[in-house]
């Protein structure tokens, strides 16, 4: 029977994809979608429309206690252990022997796991003190800010190349924005905005140590070198940039709108932003098919929709583009791509099996008036899956969207499909 069960589901998946392929690719790769984000927001017009920086508020800070107590019960109490199981490990050591081991043998996951090992422990622990409020998490986070801060450079080693000394070890002044130097960026300017001068009260340096960083490791050469990923030499090929595009794009948004305090700069910042989305999407496929398959949507769709709930939450809801086409069906790729449970079509270099980030995907079918995708999104959460939904990494951002999102969807849960 379990023989039969398997050719029949690989009998399933080899037709859907098939008829998904021949659906998906039946698009022009040399025809260019009619939208620009550059053109429609200059920076004149950015100027007008993106409140000030102590006006936006993406999240509610710490001394919004009324947010952070009605977070629900059981989600507090989980999220506030962790925090207390992190704040007793030891500050991780990143030697320079480590960072070697990418160009010396091909190993880089002995250094990315005490990479990200400080960051999500940084966000825990973040996350711990405004659920709190009694500042017993403040050194060990004071700990690993400045650490993350003293780091010779952010970005993996597989991904320093761009660096005029190629791979090996970090030039520091040759900063190199890539995948996870700019997700530290988001990282960072959350902890400085959610716990604002609590961090004064440890020292008054922290805050602007963090804006230092963040200038001169991501604001400066995000303005001032354009990175393979940017899209610019794509567009005399008539191709566009992979999901690194909006990934990076919108780590790089979210933390120099709360951190850039130079605001014409704030605004160029934002403008490139726009412009590099615009070469992501020029050539995208019209239907809104993901071509590196539905696991990676997650940082190609779905980080689009992160760098565009920025600008609309930034902009009190007056820059938006959630009536185009474009942005619609790329939304809806993930649920025309679903097939069964969590198996979807197996497109590009995808696996058959992909967990779905439901809130994210949620607030996307709220904000395109697709109830399916909402549906899609809500399906399944309950008080006791929806820990799992919350995710628990150093994207802070999706994070916290998570969070604050969880009452809305328990009510919006629905049957099975």
């Amino acid at each position: 029977m379990k023989f039969v069960r398997a050719n029949s589901l690989y009998l399933i998946f080899t037709t859907v994809t098939i008829l998904f392929l021949a659906v998906s690719w039946g698009w022009s790769a040399n025809q260019a979608n009619e939208i620009s984000l550059a053109k429609a927001y200059p920076p004149e017009t950015l100027k007008t429309l993106l409140l000030s920086q102590n006006a936006w508020r993406p999240f509610p800070a710490i001394h919004d206690r009324d947010a952070w107590e009605n977070v629900p019960e059981a989600i507090r109490a989980e999220l506030l252990a962790k925090a207390v199981e992190d704040a007793t490990k030891p500050l991780l050591v990143l030697p320079a022997s480590v960072y070697l081991e990418f160009k010396r043998n091909g190993n880089r996951s002995n250094y990315q796991n005490i990479w990200s090992d400080r960051r999500s422990e940084l966000a825990s622990l973040v996350v711990g003190e405004c659920i709190e409020n009694q500042g017993r998490f403040m050194d060990a986070i004071a700990d690993r800010i400045w650490a993350i801060c003293e780091e010779t450079s952010w970005t993996w080693p597989a991904h320093i190349s761009p660096q005029k000394a190629g791979t090996g070890l970090p030039d520091v002044d040759d900063q190199v924005v890539a995948l996870f130097s700019a997700q530290t960026a988001n990282t960072l300017a959350l902890a400085s905005y959610l716990l604002g001068d609590k961090l004064d009260d440890v020292s008054p340096l922290i805050r602007p140590r963090i804006h230092r960083e963040l200038d001169r490791r991501i604001f400066t050469p995000f303005l001032d070198k354009n990175f393979g990923w940017m899209g610019y030499a794509d567009r005399a090929r008539e191709e566009f940039p992979n999901n690194w595009n909006p990934w990076i794009v919108s780590n790089v948004l979210i933390s120099s709108l709360l951190m850039e305090q130079d605001e014409a700069r704030r605004i160029e910042i934002a403008y490139k932003c726009l412009d590099c989305l615009d070469n992501f999407l020029t050539f995208y496929p019209s239907d809104g098919s993901c071509d590196e398959g539905p696991s990676y949507w997650g940082r190609a769709g779905a980080s689009l929709f992160d760098a565009l709930e920025h600008l609309y939450s930034a902009s009190a809801g007056k820059l938006s583009v959630y009536d185009h086409p474009l942005i619609q069906e790329i939304g809806r790729f993930i649920y025309r791509a679903h097939i069964t449970e969590s198996y979807f079509v197996c497109v590009g270099d995808c696996d058959p099996r992909s967990s779905v980030a439901h809130e994210l995907v949620y607030r996307y079918g709220k904000r395109i008036g697709d109830k399916h995708l909402q549906e899609f999104g809500a399906h399944g959460i309950t008080p006791e899956t929806l820990n799992q939904a919350i995710p628990s990494s150093s994207d802070l951002n999706r994070f916290l969207y998570g969070l604050f999102h969880a009452s809305a969807m328990l009510e919006a849960n629905n049957p099975p499909m």
